[in-house]
């Protein structure tokens, strides 16, 4: 008996349908896409629970005739490719023909049809890929498919799906895509019973990201069209100082299609060079247009990935382009390439790890690693990021400002540690020490000075102490929002007038499940409608100049931890960590004699003091025998 035999036709389409179809949103990419390949100028799209048991499309395209409808839902049928040759110039958005039998196959499928002039239009209902009744209905010129019951037959599959409101967001973010590839047509989505949201017909860009983004967003960012050799880039740029911490504003499209590639994204980012910090991705929704014939997109079964046949080139396009419109808008010359001498995309990490004119020492970011120095180590050597004096870009956006050094004094820590808490009362009012008066505090410690804005001198009865005033505010800061958390009573200051933010689908769903989260980190925030949120509030060292940024920050912090979205977590430490590295005080920062004083008597008030969150010291001290035998006074 042979044990090789041809698989049934439905067991066949189901293993292709775990390729193309891995979620609903894999349902309603590949449906979208079949509307927008008709000619369709308005898309209708109802979903119900999340995808599970409804997902329709309701277009008004070109509709097909009974017998193209009983093809269309055959392996390998299409309109689109008739030779091996059309592979070299694909033009539309679908063109394998495996879409419609795998969702059918892993489905309660239902497709409804009709030609512009035809007396009747054709139904067809399927389920789990048996063809169940096929019969003439009345419809306006178009199609409409229905998908219910998603995977119910494949118990296995259905049981991976996440939850609806991820599930929601995958979906949002799909027509998202398919909403800024073509502005022109007109789409409506509905979610169960929700009010439906609508992007009208006929827009160009720009007022499509208005309708979706905002007026708002649209002013942080810089226009951006350009053309060379056959190539064509156009769309949004941020402005310099507008940035992320993750890539999830970077949208790139190709001939109409979204896509993803590195070399876009690595061609944008060496673009923007020392106009990002390192560790922050640019905002950019660009649409590059070229031959078909220059791209491949068959290379994945979700169309999503493509290879270039020229990356040198586009790469180039890419960088120079950007260039220009960042130098366009701050007035400044941009760095300058050509084609003969390329520059390294490996490289880019390389300069921005190691920028030719930094601003912040490396140990200051929220990443940064630096090993302990002994005991041996010259204290007054000078670190080699803090010679940097590169000028703010024009129209630079900050992105948070440091924290307030001053924090309030809470009643529970002045009993508990009356000789080290410093009542605010205490500070000089009005008048303030000149520098050269010496400030002394309660343990014994004598300050003298500070360093190039960065080291505080005091003197101690053991001999001399160096203070990093970036690393102790970091560990005061660090160990009153731990502390504030734990007791559940976080540090909060009312804005004046409360911001509404818009997140993308996926980003606005991971920020529902960490509202409470943040609320107890002292954040205000609740959601105010689909992909927006109100606040009303920030942490007590937050300064409110930049509430965006700070809530998008510590977003992505979150999302690099990794794992499910789950409600009422706490903020991790390393979380923690970073946000206060963000607002402590930087080196260059030059504070007060008072401000000396009180970091010091508020960094001796922890319960580790002589570290940072990230491990580093937050003070070294010389002693006395130590600086005789540097001055040859003893052997």
């Amino acid at each position: 008996m042979n044990r090789i035999h041809l698989l049934p036709e439905h067991v066949a389409n189901q293993i292709a349908a775990g390729e193309v179809i891995e979620r609903p949103a894999s349902v309603l990419k590949e449906l979208l896409e079949n509307a927008l390949d008709a000619g369709a100028t308005q898309i209708d799209v109802q979903i119900g629970a999340g995808g599970r048991s409804l997902v329709s499309v309701t277009d008004n395209g070109c509709g097909m005739s009974k017998d193209d409808a009983l093809l269309c839902l055959e392996r390998h049928a299409t309109s689109k490719l008739r030779d091996s040759d059309d592979l070299d110039r694909i033009a539309s958005y679908g063109f394998r023909g495996e879409a419609i039998p795998s969702i059918a196959s892993v489905s309660r499928f239902r497709l409804r049809t009709c030609e512009p002039g035809a007396l009747a239009g054709t139904e067809i209902v399927i389920d789990g890929g048996k063809l169940r009744d096929v019969r003439e209905t009345g419809l306006a010129p178009g199609t409409q498919i229905e998908v219910r019951s998603l995977f119910f037959n494949l118990p296995a599959r259905r049981k991976f799906l996440r939850t609806e409101a991820t599930e929601s967001a995958h979906l949002r973010h799909v027509m998202l895509l398919a909403g800024l590839a073509r502005p022109d047509a007109g789409f409506t989505l509905t979610f169960d019973e929700q009010p439906p949201q609508r992007w009208m017909p006929g827009e160009d860009l720009r007022r499509r990201l208005i309708s979706i983004f905002g007026p708002e967003w649209i002013e942080l960012t810089v226009p951006v069209d350009a053309s060379t050799g056959g190539l064509r880039l156009r769309g949004f740029i941020g402005k310099p100082g507008v940035s992320r911490a993750a890539r999830q504003e970077e949208l790139f499209f190709i001939n109409q299609r979204p896509v993803e590639n590195r070399t876009l994204h690595f061609g944008l980012l060496e673009g923007y060079h020392n106009s990002l910090m390192k560790g922050r991705y640019p905002v950019a929704i660009l649409f590059l247009e070229m031959d078909p014939a220059g791209v491949d997109v068959n290379i994945h079964p979700a169309k999503r990935e493509v290879r270039f046949h020229d990356d040198f080139t586009v790469r180039h396009f890419i960088v120079k382009t950007v260039q220009e419109a960042l130098r366009d808008f701050s007035g400044a010359p941009a760095a300058k390439f050509t084609f003969d001498q390329p520059p390294n995309v490996a490289a880019v990490y390389d300069r921005r790890s190691n920028p030719p004119f930094p601003t912040n020492r490396p140990e200051d970011s929220a990443t940064g690693e630096a090993a302990t120095p002994s005991p041996s180590t010259p204290i007054l050597q000078k670190r080699e990021a803090d010679d940097g004096h590169r000028p703010p870009l024009q129209a630079e956006i900050p992105e948070t400002a440091r924290a307030p050094l001053h924090l309030e004094t809470e009643a529970e820590e002045i009993a508990q540690q009356p000789t080290l808490a410093l009542p605010e009362e205490t500070l000089p009012q009005k008048s303030v020490p000149r520098p050269e008066q010496l400030i002394t505090n309660r343990l014994g410690l004598r300050i003298t000075g500070c360093i190039a804005n960065l080291y505080i001198v005091a003197e101690s009865p053991e001999g001399l102490v160096l203070i990093d005033q970036h690393a102790a505010h970091e560990r005061v800061l660090f160990e009153q929002m731990l502390r504030r958390m734990s007791l559940q009573n976080p540090a909060s200051q009312q804005l004046l007038f409360p911001v509404t933010l818009e997140f993308l689908p996926r980003e606005a769903d991971f920020l529902s499940a960490q509202v409470e989260t943040l609320q107890q980190a002292g954040v205000g925030i609740t959601p105010f409608g689909p992909g927006s949120f109100l606040v009303d509030a920030l942490p007590a060292m937050v300064k409110a100049r930049d509430v965006a940024g700070f809530i998008r920050t510590i977003v992505a912090d979150l999302q690099q931890e990794g794992g499910e979205t789950r409600k009422g977590r706490r903020l991790s430490e390393e979380v923690v960590a970073k946000t206060v590295c963000r607002h402590a005080v930087k080196a260059n920062d030059a504070l007060k004699p008072a401000e000396w004083d009180q970091l010091l008597h508020d960094l001796l008030a922890c319960e580790l003091p002589y570290t940072c969150p990230h491990g580093r010291p937050t003070m070294i001290q010389l002693s006395l025998a130590e600086l005789e035998k540097k001055f040859g006074r003893v052997q």
